[in-house]
């Protein structure tokens, strides 16, 4: 009796499964799903890490030719600079008045760049001296170090004055140190220069700053003191200045590749007539001296 009943349980179940079956409605899947062909096929891509990827510095735009010239004293009435500047030619002249002697006075100067560590230059310069007034100089400085190698700027040069009160020239050699500090930068030279004979010398100090007050205009104080050395009798038949200084507030203005300079300053002249003219009087002299200019870099 038991078996029967479970038979029966079993018929009744297994006939309510078939009966649902048949009634459910039919659902058709899709046979693809839409645009999935149509998609790429997936790539997987390595991704650098973070210690392989550069620092991407956004390139800085150059500054005028004219701010980098004045700002390693290429521009500056008397110092000259230290480094070999980047540009490949430069040029300044100035011209005024200087009351120490009472007539006019001009400075210039030009240079080429060679290489990166020499430029070609050669200077003018209208004003006392001993012997003739006009007096050029002819040489060459060479780059030695740089601030950011060592932490100053250190150059040399040599240079040749043909013409001087004997009909002889001079031989020059001189050291430039340059410092920037920012916007200030400090700037020395030390010149010393001796003929052949080595019966005439003569030394010079060139000390300079300028700062930067804005991308345009630099600001500082420029000077220089020189003494004449001679043992040469042929140096007494002639007017000589034994020693001179001149330090002159100076202002340059930078228009791109050019600039416009002035400078207004003391100056002192300590000369020596020549033989056979009168001794009378203060032969130390000062006035003002009081100068303006142009210039540029290309």
């Amino acid at each position: 009796m038991l078996k029967l009943e479970v038979a029966l349980t079993l018929t009744l179940v297994f006939g309510s499964a078939s009966a649902l079956a048949q009634a459910a409605p039919e659902v058709a899947l899709p046979d693809a799903v839409p645009g999935f062909e149509e998609q790429p096929p997936r790539v997987l891509h390595r991704l650098p890490l973070e210690s392989e990827v550069r620092d991407e510095v956004p390139s800085a735009m150059p500054e005028p030719k004219a701010n980098q010239a004045a700002s390693d004293a290429v521009l500056s009435p008397f110092t000259s600079p230290a480094v070999i500047p980047a540009f490949r030619a430069s040029a300044q002249s100035y011209a005024g008045y200087d009351g120490a002697i009472g007539s006019a006075s001009a400075r210039g100067a030009a240079e080429g760049r060679l290489a990166s560590f020499l430029a070609l230059r050669v200077e003018f310069e209208h004003g006392p001296a001993t012997g003739t007034q006009d007096r050029v100089s002819i040489g060459a400085r060479l780059g030695i170090l740089t601030q950011r190698q060592a932490g100053v700027d250190f150059g040399a040069g040599l240079f040749y004055q043909p013409k001087d009160f004997r009909g002889e020239g001079n031989v020059v050699g001189g050291l430039m140190v340059a410092r920037h500090f920012e916007r200030l930068g400090l700037f020395a030279n030390t010149l010393f220069g001796s003929d052949p004979e080595g019966d005439d010398q003569l030394l010079e100090l060139r000390l300079g700053s300028l700062y930067a007050a804005t991308h345009w205009l630099s600001v500082g104080i420029d000077g220089r003191a020189r003494m004449n050395f001679s043992q040469d009798p042929k140096r007494l038949k002639t007017l000589s200045v034994d020693w001179e200084t001149q330090a002159a507030p100076t202002a340059i203005i930078c228009l791109g590749q050019f600039s416009v300079m002035a400078l207004v300053g003391p100056s002192l002249v300590k000369e020596t007539p020549a033989l056979g003219e009168p001794a009378s009087g203060n032969h130390l002299k000062s006035g003002l001296l009081a100068m303006a200019g142009a210039g540029g870099a290309f």
